[in-house]
């Protein structure tokens, strides 16, 4: 009996990577996927390049006499246009009357009001997810049940950018792609990289990407937090070119690099070929120094201090921090995060930093795919599966056009089982 067939799409700012997968009773075995390299949908470039960013997308589909009948496409949004929100919504409860259902459902709702209030110009909600109850002044997971005289929902919405989502819905109409629901990518990485024993750790992911980088963060079962920080592995490269004047910067950074000058032999030396054709020779050490201060300066250390000013302490990260993506291939990367760290006074946290992943759902993930630079693209499928599974009904009548407002964040509190 066959499953459920589905596709999930993810313009990024260097890549666009679909994966078309079947659901069955199994998990999700993988029919088809291809990776195109691309800057199309990079922010702001899209408009300029709508041909070729359609052509791009088309790239990834499978072929025209495949067999393969998709029954959803789901789209993943790239961190570069969407942003978080946070508000908070109060209600009063009558006295010696415990909170109930209706009670919840009221204030649930009401806070989607107050979060269209803090979008910022130009930006829709899409869903919302509820992360904390408080029952008058006492924090409950659960508020049924409890009395107080007030009951209050402090929420988190997920919002994107109009118009570049209005350009991205028109390349992949062009391309002959109708996605039913749109997905974040500033917390798909988390999805694909914590087992589930971990999911109920404090911990932090970190997706380092070409242009943008990650963090998500999940206490509880819960993603509590998340932020999109425009750096990325972009930054490093054009360091490099400048500075070395290399004809190929992102070879010289990945071959040669690393995060740490200390850790690199003073004498050692590269050959760097120039862009006039001449090769010299380097220090690696230099090399080294270079990729520390922007990787330091732009991508490690402003996140850890997100994490640590604005969500927790990083002393409570039990789980640690596990760094995936492109950029977290460079070495000694989690030495110098464990530096940064800490500077910060947390100079014991856990660094985690996968050569690939596995996540359990999937039943025959090829081998290119398991690389941490997948890490949103798989999230991205495991979010999209557990839709599937949790609401089939809602596939089918689903517009086909790009939707918005449907439950992103319900269904990833779901796959993390809030």
């Amino acid at each position: 009996m066959p499953g459920k067939y589905f596709a999930i799409t993810t313009p990024e700012s260097s890549k666009i990577v679909t994966i078309v997968g079947e659901l069955d009773e199994t998990g999700i075995n993988i029919l088809h996927y291809a990776i195109s390299e691309s800057t199309f949908f990079r922010a702001g470039k899209i408009q300029e390049a709508i041909p070729d960013a359609v052509q791009a997308i088309r790239h990834t589909l499978p072929a025209c006499d495949s067999d393969i009948l998709i029954e959803s496409t789901h789209l993943g949004i790239s961190g570069a246009l969407s942003t978080q929100v946070n508000a908070q919504n109060t209600i009063t409860i009558p006295p010696h009357r415990q909170v109930s259902l209706k009670d919840k459902q009221t204030v649930d709702s009401a806070a989607i009001p107050a979060l269209e209030a803090s979008l910022p110009i130009g930006y829709e909600l899409l869903d919302y997810v509820p992360l904390h109850y408080y029952v008058g002044p006492e924090k409950k997971l659960d508020p049924l049940g409890h009395q107080g005289d007030s009951l209050t929902v402090a929420a988190v919405g997920i919002a994107a950018h109009k118009n570049s989502m209005n350009v991205i819905e028109e390349c992949l109409h062009r391309a002959s792609v109708n996605t039913v629901r749109s997905i974040p990518l500033s917390t798909a990485a988390a999805h694909a990289t914590l087992i589930s024993d971990e999911k109920y750790e404090a911990m932090a992911v970190i997706d380092i990407g070409h242009c943008v980088s990650n963090v998500s963060v999940c206490i509880d079962g819960k993603i509590i937090a998340s932020k999109s920080f425009l750096s990325g592995g972009e930054s490093i490269t054009q360091d490099i070119r400048e500075v070395f004047n290399a004809k190929d910067p992102e070879l010289i950074k990945h071959s040669f690099g690393s995060c740490v000058p200390s850790l690199v032999k003073n004498t050692e030396l590269i050959a760097v070929k120039k862009t006039n054709g001449e090769i010299h020779l380097e220090s690696q050490s230099k090399l080294a120094a270079v990729i520390q201060a922007r990787v330091e300066t732009d991508i490690i250390a402003p996140i850890l201090k997100y994490i640590d000013k604005e969500i927790i302490p990083l002393t409570k990260l039990s789980g640690g921090i596990v760094l995936v993506g492109g950029t977290a291939r460079l070495k000694n990367i989690e030495n110098l995060t464990t530096m940064i760290a800490a500077d910060l006074g947390c100079p014991h946290i856990l660094i985690q930093n996968p050569t690939e992943l596995a996540p359990p759902y999937i039943n025959n993930l090829p081998d290119e795919l398991k690389s941490p630079r997948f890490a949103a693209p798989l999230g991205v499928l495991s979010i999209a599966s557990s839709w599937l599974e949790t609401e089939p009904e809602q596939i089918k009548t689903v517009d086909e056009s790009l939707s918005f407002g449907t439950s992103v964040a319900r269904a990833l509190a779901g796959v993390f089982g809030a």
